[in-house]
């Protein structure tokens, strides 16, 4: 299992873009 998520995980995940590009960059 990995321990990074990615962008395109996140928006899988229902996130928008928008938002996973802040989770990751935080």
């Amino acid at each position: 299992m990995k321990d990074t998520i990615s962008n395109k995980d996140l928006i899988s995940m229902g996130y928008r873009p928008s938002t996973a590009n802040a989770i990751i960059h935080q």
